[in-house]
């Protein structure tokens, strides 16, 4: 299981593994690289994966066809792995992007 939202007390909370393969070969390969950069992954990855159960359990609350819950909790749940996927690359980009652009831009301080 990559996550999985569940509702309590009027909130949405959002679970996610930290044994999901993509990500945890992620959290090992940037624990050895940079702190920056791990703490700047985890948090587009919580980002996104937050903002992606929020639509998900949106759409979810809108469904007008009657499912049974196996069927569509199946279906979610791929949906759910392959967006975590997604994200893993996506959040280690972004992460990349951004300390990269922190770092000209510190050199561009130093510079002027």
């Amino acid at each position: 299981m990559a996550y999985k939202a569940v509702r309590a007390g009027g909130k949405l909370i959002v679970y996610y593994s930290t044994l999901f393969t993509p990500y945890r070969d992620q959290i090992v390969k940037l624990t050895s690289e940079s702190k920056a950069l791990l703490a700047l992954f985890k948090a587009q990855y919580e980002i996104w994966i937050g903002y992606h159960a929020i639509l998900q359990e949106n759409s979810r609350a809108a469904e007008k066809e009657p499912v049974e819950p196996e069927v569509l909790e199946r279906v979610l749940e791929a949906e759910r792995t392959r967006v975590a996927q997604m994200q893993v690359k996506q959040a280690r980009t972004t992460s990349e992007f951004m300390k990269r652009a922190m770092r000209d831009d510190n050199a561009t301080a130093a510079e002027g």
